[in-house]
């Protein structure tokens, strides 16, 4: 029968299926706006449709894996990342893309909101922080191979070939899921009627908060720094290249930074170091003369505690709660993903100054700070697991 590992290891696949299908628009996005008349503004929102079912779906997404079974709902939610991936191969025009792009999202959403919540299950307890770590890298994982694989794939046989090289990886991650998952023995039934309590609710509000405000500042250098190392004299391949260190470095800071806090680093002390390893990179990158190395301490320090983090709801949430309470968990981290970005964006526009964005990320990067800190203080101790704080 498979172990625990074993377990998280299939999880580990699907989700990479999920950030591997999220890289297609970027990696095919010139052909995409050749063959079907794209311009870059349908481009970008055909990339953020993939995320904006969340703000709609993750919040009874926990109901539905209690209603209908959890293993069963992320079959569906995989079976819909390939169905979105196969029609996007097939698209022809921006509707049906973003039709496809839309479905396949759906799908995601289930996936993050359960199998975090299955992870949680059967690791709940001294290991969840390391096996959460391992667990989120997934993403990285996928969108790195995405930037090796799709592009090449997308030049070579059509923009079709890579849409549906993503289906492909969904349906590995399928059979992975059906092949080995179990329920973990002993675990809770979740409530069909949860009610969180008023200690869970402002709990998981300040989790999702700090999730949600730490996203959004990792992505700020993601999002703006090709921009400004542009304007800086480098080319746009190199621009983007010396960005990508960021995402590389922090497919292997993440479990490790999950392994130091399984060693019994205090998770709080590792959080606001990473909070801090995010936001001085941030107001120093615009300035700096030597600009790789902020970036490479976003990728390496910045990023490390996201299996702390992640590991927030299971200490604030009665066990019978866990599936809803991962709903709007999650549900905090897609809004902050849909607006904040933009918010950045928007500084940047209205007052021309290049280190604007990298300011606001920052500010982001702070504010998750303050929510742990909340969340520390407001936390209720007889719902909590067993963890260092």
């Amino acid at each position: 029968m498979p172990g625990r590992w074993t377990i998280l290891a299939a999880l580990f696949v699907a989700r990479l299926s999920m950030g591997f299908q999220f890289q297609v628009v970027a990696a095919t996005g010139p052909l995409l706006q050749h063959d079907l008349g794209l311009d870059f503004g349908e481009l970008g929102l055909l990339i953020g449709l993939h995320m904006l079912p969340g703000v709609f779906i993750a919040p009874p997404g926990g109901w539905i894996g209690a209603r209908f079974g959890d293993k069963r709902m992320v079959l569906l939610g995989l079976a819909l990342v390939a169905a979105g991936g196969a029609a996007g191969a097939h698209a022809d025009s921006f509707a049906a893309a973003a039709a496809a792009r839309v479905v396949s999202g759906t799908g995601a959403i289930l996936l993050n909101v359960l199998m975090s919540k299955m992870v949680t299950d059967w690791f709940v307890g001294r290991d969840l922080v390391l096996a959460m770590a391992i667990f989120i890298t997934s993403w990285p994982v996928g969108l790195s191979l995405g930037l090796l694989v799709l592009g090449p794939l997308a030049a070579g046989f059509g923009w079709g070939a890579a849409f549906l090289a993503t289906a492909a990886m969904a349906i590995v991650g399928l059979v992975s899921v059906a092949a080995v998952y179990r329920p973990a023995a002993g675990a809770v039934t979740q409530a069909l009627n949860p009610r969180l309590d008023r200690d869970e609710w402002r709990g998981i509000l300040l989790a999702g908060s700090v999730w949600g405000l730490f996203n959004v500042a990792f992505i700020v250098p993601l999002s703006f720094a090709p921009s400004l190392l542009v304007e800086r004299g480098l080319d746009l391949a190199a621009a983007t290249s010396l960005t990508s260190v960021v995402s590389w470095i922090s497919v292997a800071a993440v479990p490790l930074g999950g392994l130091i806090a399984h060693r019994g680093v205090s998770h709080t002390a590792m959080i606001l170091v990473g909070v801090a390893g995010l936001a001085l990179p941030l107001l120093a990158f615009p300035f700096a003369p030597v600009p790789a190395l902020w970036l490479l301490l976003v990728g390496l320090v910045g990023v490390s505690p996201a299996g702390a983090i992640m590991a927030l709801p299971a200490q604030c949430l009665r066990p019978e709660n866990r599936a809803f309470g991962m709903g709007i968990y999650f549900s905090l981290f897609y809004l902050s993903m849909a607006l904040l970005p933009g918010l950045a964006g928007k500084l940047r526009d209205a007052s021309g100054a290049g280190w604007a964005p990298f300011a606001a990320g920052a500010a982001f990067a702070v504010g998750a700070g303050l929510a742990l800190l909340l969340f520390r203080a407001a936390r209720r101790p007889s719902t909590a697991v067993t963890a260092t704080t």
